[in-house]
């Protein structure tokens, strides 16, 4: 099978970057030849040999039509079996690629249904139970001014071209909610569930941690959304001796780092910046507890299975598809939204009480092998393939 993938980015960031540089090694391992197609191209954009790689500048963006002759000439050219969208949000592009070949879109956010990308009302506190529509108007998340008018037709296209892909993919329930809320069919969405790129071994992820304070950790990008700052105003609580890592990039470092000394966490408190994938598993496998205080609705959360594959509980904020990997007692805790004394205590719980800490990080292990592995993903994936490219054919 011949799969052209088209992403914004392409190279390791975040989470849906991670899963297309991932899948395209496991695809070629399968035998299966690929071609990708991006807009944004950075230092750290790779470049693999064994694909057909074409950058495209702003060829995802919205309203952007400059590239779309490219694209149509490529697709030709290339004639794929099936394209794979990724984060794509230019409605021009996800016609031409519906005009010409099977196409199919892993919808790695909730942002085709917001916005503002977040599920969050303006002030980034409260959250957004409505369908993409008017509504956004009238809740401020888009403006009166001609190009948001423009920006909201144009959305409103988009995700009507959504509706007639071959098939759409999601991570969670909750996600596959989100998308019948705005009027999908259900049996045009399947749940395919993120996995661990390079998990350890199981002998590997156990009996690690930290060999003096209790080491907290924690991986994304540094913003409010993230609910970096509430977990820092929550480790101001505990009381036993700990060190947190955090690691990520983002706007809002320099204002986290002035809290920590605020708190009087400057001792306590590590910001690694980025950190490249392949040394993620050792951060984790140091760490006694991770903590995912998400404050945006998580379409999936793929750091929590990460820590799971590493044998490590998880303390994480019930909000979308987080509770989907983190059972609440099992392997971790999940805390309200927000509730960062509660976010406190499981913490401080999970560094003082080492066979509970344990027990869970094996619960974690077992659950990880059961459902969130890569050949159960790839398994699925191809299927669904497998099943357009018939229905095409008959």
């Amino acid at each position: 099978m011949k799969i052209m993938h088209i992403d914004h980015n392409y190279h390791y960031c975040g989470g849906t970057e991670q899963y297309l540089l991932s899948i395209i090694d496991m695809l070629e391992k399968r035998g299966h030849q690929q071609v990708v197609v991006y807009s944004n191209k950075t230092e750290r954009t790779v470049s693999k040999e064994s694909c057909r790689e074409y950058h495209l500048p702003g060829v995802t963006m919205e309203l952007n039509l400059r590239q779309i002759p490219a694209l149509s000439r490529i697709i030709k050219e290339e004639s794929p079996d099936i394209i794979y969208l990724h984060n794509v949000h230019n409605l021009y592009a996800l016609k031409e690629c519906l005009r010409q070949r099977p196409t199919i879109r892993y919808i790695h956010d909730p942002s085709l249904c917001c916005f503002t990308h977040w599920k969050l009302l303006p002030g980034l506190i409260d959250l957004c139970d409505l369908p993409l529509g008017l509504s956004c108007l009238r809740k401020g998340c888009l403006g009166l001014r001609i190009k948001d008018i423009l920006l909201y037709l144009a959305r409103m296209r988009e995700m009507r071209l959504h509706k007639k892909l071959g098939k759409v993919i999601v991570a969670s329930g909750y996600m596959k909610r989100l998308l019948i809320q705005n009027g999908f069919n259900p049996s045009d969405i399947e749940i395919i569930s993120y996995f661990v790129t390079n998990p350890p071994s199981t002998s590997d992820s156990v009996g690690v941690g930290n060999r003096g304070a209790g080491a907290v950790f924690y991986a994304g990008i540094i913003h409010k959304v993230k609910g970096v700052d509430i977990l820092l105003k929550a480790l101001s609580f505990v009381k036993t001796d700990f060190k947190v890592l955090l690691a990520g990039q983002g706007e809002y470092l320099e204002e986290f780092k002035r809290l920590s000394r605020e708190l009087g966490l400057e001792e306590k408190v590590e910001f690694l910046g980025w950190v490249a994938n392949k040394d993620l598993m050792d951060y984790y496998r140091r760490a006694d507890v991770v903590v995912v205080p998400s404050y945006w609705v998580e379409a999936f959360g793929i750091v929590g299975i990460e820590a799971m594959a590493c044998a490590r509980p998880v303390i994480g904020f019930d909000t979308g598809g987080i509770s989907e990997w983190l059972k609440d007692g099992v392997n971790g805790f999940l805390v309200p939204r927000g509730s960062y004394r509660e976010l406190a205590e499981k913490i401080e719980l999970l560094l003082m009480d080492k066979k509970l800490n344990e027990e869970m990080g094996m619960a974690a292990r077992r659950l990880y092998e059961e459902n969130f592995t890569k050949e159960l993903h790839v398994d699925k994936l191809l299927s669904a393939m497998e099943n357009i490219l018939e229905v095409e054919r008959s």
